[in-house]
């Protein structure tokens, strides 16, 4: 025992591996957070992940890239983290001063970057790979995706929701029909695609019009489709630049279905309330039962749904994802109205869910719900 014991302690002084399995567990979190896209939601989802850690008592630091130059992660050079987890993160693709080796290779700690958007709008940040570095992401298409050309390791992890009023007995229901989110026009995207050169621009529209006809496909199907009709064969990394390069399309398709969509509830009499400046720029001003409310940061979400008995969900194209909208919306109480995803089927007793292909029954579903209002809150609860 006595000769183990030195060995150990030996171990121990030459910090071997022995070593760090101990000084490793005992480390910080360390926590990349810098980007206040959609409402901030990135942000909040690394304030709330730091606040869980510090109260299971895991130790956390921040490295805020709106606050900090990104160049002074420099100082992390050579430290070991239990772990490092960054939200839609380009710290983890920070080159050395050679311009080859990896930044974060010389940070010793498993690292995770969750990515909640198309990996494709990552494409100049998905070159870093490590064995203790994993994707996180909530859609199953997008983990298949990495896997397949980017040999990326990816795991699901779909983000939660916020609950915070116990008692939603309380919380008066001022809204019917709610939906947090913003308005965005495809039409001067389609106009940007139009400029792109010839054959990039033809390939653009007929991929905006293909998911248009065919919108359960996912955003690489259908442009797999549109270069099969072409007769067009690329290789694997000739794809990914093309389809790179018409990226803005997934964002014109997805903004075409949110307005048809609101038009359509619109049209039909019903009463919806939405939150932020974007919508005050759009054509649906012009329908009287849109209510337009000043916009609600991501960690205030939760006071609309309490407040609404049904709150609409719709999605950037996520075929097979699920949301902290989806989330928020069933924690805070409200009925969850939402578009079709592979990630939920199957638990249609809980919410109401459509696809883009029946987008005109939407309304009399709503209807529904809001005539027998005892069934649209037990399914709620």
């Amino acid at each position: 025992r006595r000769a183990e014991m030195i060995a150990y302690l030996e171990a121990m002084l030459r910090r071997d591996k022995e070593y760090y399995y101990i000084d490793d567990f005992t480390k910080p979190v360390l926590i990349f957070k810098g980007n206040d896209t959609c409402y901030n939601v990135l942000n909040n989802f690394a304030d709330s992940l730091g606040a869980e850690l510090n109260k299971k008592g895991v130790k956390t630091e921040f490295f805020n890239v709106d606050e900090e130059d990104w160049r002074d992660v420099e100082r992390f050079n050579g430290r070991h983290y239990k772990a490092i987890i960054g939200f839609q993160s380009y710290l983890f693709s920070v080159k050395m001063k050679d311009g080859k080796s990896f930044f974060a290779d010389y940070i010793k700690a498993p690292k995770f970057n969750m990515l909640l958007d198309h990996p494709i709008w990552f494409k100049n940040h998905l070159e870093y790979r490590a064995k203790d570095f994993t994707i996180l992401t909530h859609d199953e298409n997008y983990k298949r995706f990495l896997e397949k050309y980017y040999g990326q390791k990816a795991l699901i992890l779909a983000p939660a929701g916020n609950k915070t009023t116990e008692d939603k007995a309380e919380v008066i229901k001022k809204y019917d029909l709610s939906f947090v989110g913003s308005y965005g026009d495809y039409r001067p995207v389609i106009k940007e695609v139009e400029t792109y050169d010839e054959e990039r621009a033809k390939l653009g529209l007929s991929l905006f019009e293909k998911l248009k006809y065919k919108p359960y496909l996912t955003f690489e199907a259908g442009f797999s489709e549109v270069l099969k009709e072409k007769d067009i064969t690329l290789e694997d990394e000739e794809y990914l630049n093309l389809l790179y390069g018409l990226r803005k399309v997934l964002f014109a398709v997805s903004y075409y279905f949110r307005e048809k969509i609101i038009k359509t509830i619109l049209e039909n009499g019903i009463t919806l309330h939405v939150f932020g400046e974007s919508f005050k720029r759009s054509p649906l001003t012009k329908y009287p039962n849109l209510c337009v409310h000043k916009e609600v940061p991501a960690e205030k979400t939760h006071e609309v749904y309490e407040a609404s008995r049904i709150s609409l969900n719709l999605m950037t194209w996520h075929k097979a994802g699920f949301t902290e909208r989806m989330a928020g919306i069933m924690l805070s109480g409200a009925h969850l109205l939402t578009e079709h995803t592979e990630a939920i089927s199957g638990n249609e007793e809980f919410f109401t869910e459509f696809t883009l292909s029946e987008i005109e029954k939407i309304p009399d579903r709503i209807k529904g719900l809001l005539s027998d209002k005892e069934r649209c809150k037990k399914m709620a609860e």
